[in-house]
């Protein structure tokens, strides 16, 4: 590789920390609890559990969003972060499926209490003399109870676990700098995972030195 073209690709991964990252891709910190609905950007992320020096358990869950096809592919991503961070080169990766779970919340029925709303009105007014004058009125308008009736929400929960070997192979083996060179693209269209530091420099290198 020359100098001309290794500088090219560093620019181009110093862009995508640079670019518009997708918020979902991020550890998981939080669940919804109790009865929920939609989805939120503070829901949902991978996990990583270290099984031994060259195993791992690799985890992605979402709530309604994103959809399964986006959750397998962050647990990907998450495994060839992971290996960079480890310096690896290649990896193997457990074949698995997502698991989806349905879940209902029931929302019982409730009261909007009514209100008034109080607005300025011209009223027009013929004087005895015939003159046309204007005068500003108060008019009041009240707006009643409201009732929501009790509803379901019918949300969906998309998880997977897979395992992670740099030793085993669980898979046909994972070039780690491709699988993060097409994410900083969004080549699968899933937004750009943010990646951490320690992964970037190690990109950077493997960049300097034709991977």
């Amino acid at each position: 590789m020359t100098h001309r073209n290794s500088a090219l690709i560093i620019v181009l991964l110093s862009s995508f920390f640079s670019a518009c990252t997708t918020a979902h891709y991020r550890p998981l910190t939080s669940r919804p609890t109790g009865n929920w609905q939609g989805s939120s950007l503070h829901w949902g992320g991978y996990t990583e559990t270290r099984k031994s020096q060259n195993n791992y358990q690799i985890g992605f869950e979402s709530y309604n969003f994103p959809g399964p096809e986006a959750v397998s592919y962050f647990s990907l991503v998450r495994a060839a972060e992971r290996s960079a961070i480890d310096g690896k080169k290649k990896f193997y990766l457990e074949p698995s499926k997502v698991r989806t779970y349905h879940n209902v919340s029931h929302f019982a029925g409730y009261t909007i209490p009514g209100y008034c709303l109080t607005h300025l009105e011209n009223i027009e007014k013929i004087l005895p003399c015939g003159e046309t004058v204007y005068i500003q009125q108060k008019v009041i308008t009240h707006v009643p109870d409201r009732f929501e009736p009790p509803r379901d929400a019918y949300n969906s929960i998309f998880k997977i676990s897979r395992k992670l070997s740099y030793t085993h192979r669980l898979s046909k083996p994972y070039n780690t700098y491709q699988i993060l060179s097409d994410a900083s693209r969004n080549t699968h269209g899933f937004g750009r995972p943010k990646i951490s530091s320690v992964a970037h420099a190690q990109m950077k290198t493997w960049a300097e030195t034709n991977n």
